[in-house]
């Protein structure tokens, strides 16, 4: 049977302060094989290896997900490896089996994480085409809003051509520009009273 221990053994057997330890065991639970016993968690005793590669990882520099990636490809070396063993016949002892149960149990806690990364990237995905429809609404809309104002403009020139047809001749000499503008504002106004 494998050996348990608790938090505090596991760290004081690493040489790694409690805090830390748990700091750890938080941050890379998928990785570290938690079982219960009334209100305590225990450990495996492999653990206690894990424990001290993330904290001489950090001690050197490497960041969460680099330690991360490395516990992975460790746990999947070790399935393998475990695999082959099996498969080719040699002489399998108890702790083989347990070995790889424990690895598969890691793989295995990983999962979750993946599916839940899978579903962010999807409603992440159906964000990005709810955006995509509403700024093609958008674009949609503005082309409506320049014929609109391309119509006004139109209906504006011909009610001011309208005008200067009905002003007889000699008061277009007359005209100043300030007048011109005056009138301009009058078939604004008159225009919007048509509507």
């Amino acid at each position: 049977m494998t050996d348990l221990i608790t938090l505090s053994q596991m760290a004081r057997q690493a040489g790694i302060p409690e805090t830390s330890t748990r700091r750890y065991v938080e941050q890379f639970q998928d990785y570290f094989l938690v079982r219960k016993a009334g209100a305590r968690k225990l450990f495996l005793t492999s653990d206690i290896a894990k424990l001290q590669f993330i904290s001489n990882a950090f001690k050197h520099g490497k960041n969460r997900d680099e330690i991360m990636h490395k516990l992975h490809e460790d746990a999947m070396s070790t399935t393998i490896e475990a695999e082959a063993h099996h498969v080719s016949g040699s002489a399998s002892s108890a702790a083989a089996p347990t070995a790889l149960a424990e690895s598969l149990t890691q793989s295995l806690a990983v999962l979750p994480k993946l599916l839940e990364q899978k579903n962010e990237i999807d409603d992440l995905r159906k964000n990005l085409t709810l955006v995509r429809e509403a700024l093609q609404h958008e674009k949609n809309r503005r082309i409506e809003l320049e014929e609109t104002i391309a119509s006004l403009y139109d209906r504006v020139s011909a009610l001011e051509s309208q005008n200067e047809e009905q002003t007889p001749a000699e008061d277009v000499t007359d005209i100043t520009p300030t007048q011109n503008s005056d009138d301009r504002q009058f078939n604004v106004e008159r225009f919007f009273l048509e509507l």
